[in-house]
């Protein structure tokens, strides 16, 4: 079921879905293919003997992957994900400490893997990853749109999260609506990211973060950002469509039919 909203600006789209969010998140959880997918994991877990049972077995493994928002290229990788989710994360040298995307720590720390499977084989643990799984699916059905939508849907929930400039900037999905807000130019992904940090503390305050209002200020000026660029191309694009030819004292004009003005 695809979500509705064809045709909206990425405005009106992220106010429509968060304003029909628990219904939109319903209709999503009764997609066959979604239930499906969640029936296969109780089914599944409930069968694993070890974590490696778990990361061996591609349902199981994906269905947590897109529950964190892990890109689907990452889906094959068993050998990082054993290493980041196996390694022992009472030592300082497990690999994910060395990770700059805080969505792989997060994940090794809920599930605590290393010490076996007792978090998903809890019936709070399962609740809490099913629930994750819902919302990313639905952010993703969202981001079929429109994907500055999806972002900023991740940022509301996520950004709060963050308590360094590092995070922002090592966090595609962050990084992206805090430069998109503030115009800040893709050119500053090749500075040192000391210097990047240095910048975005300029227009941003990390601390403030965690302030639902903050937070939605932010998300007003990518979103507008967003619906101006998308006006501009627009534009462009039906101008480019028409040819220019010479009118009086050969001044150039854009001849258009008028059929395609009725």
């Amino acid at each position: 079921m695809s979500v509705s909203g064809v045709g909206l600006s990425a405005t009106m789209l992220y106010s429509s879905v968060t304003s029909q969010w628990e219904r939109r998140i319903q209709d999503y959880q009764e997609q066959p293919t979604v239930d499906r997918a969640v029936r296969t994991f109780l089914e599944r877990i409930a069968l694993a003997e070890t974590p490696e049972d778990v990361l061996d077995d591609y349902e199981l493994r994906t269905f947590i992957l897109q529950a964190y928002n892990i890109d689907e290229e990452l889906h094959n990788a068993t050998g990082l994900l054993k290493r980041v989710l196996l390694d022992d994360l009472e030592g300082e040298d497990a690999l994910v400490y060395q990770m700059q995307d805080q969505r792989f720590l997060k994940m090794a720390t809920d599930l605590r893997l290393d010490q076996g499977l007792e978090v998903l084989q809890s019936g709070e643990g399962q609740l809490a990853l099913i629930n994750q799984y819902y919302t990313v699916g639905l952010e993703m059905e969202v981001g079929d749109q429109n994907a500055a939508v999806r972002e900023v849907l991740y940022f509301e929930r996520s950004a709060g999260e963050a308590e360094s400039y590092y995070q922002i900037l090592s966090d595609n999905a962050l990084r992206t609506v805090v430069m998109g807000a503030y115009g800040l130019p893709d050119e500053m992904a090749y500075l040192d990211v000391d210097k990047q940090a240095e910048m975005l503390a300029q227009y941003v305050d990390v601390e403030r973060l965690g302030e639902e209002d903050y937070r939605n200020q932010i998300i007003d000026r990518y979103l507008l950002a967003q619906d101006r660029e998308s006006v501009s191309t627009t534009y462009s694009g039906v101008l480019s469509l028409f040819q220019p030819v010479a009118g009086y004292n050969g001044v150039q004009t854009f001849n258009i039919g008028l059929d395609l003005l009725a």
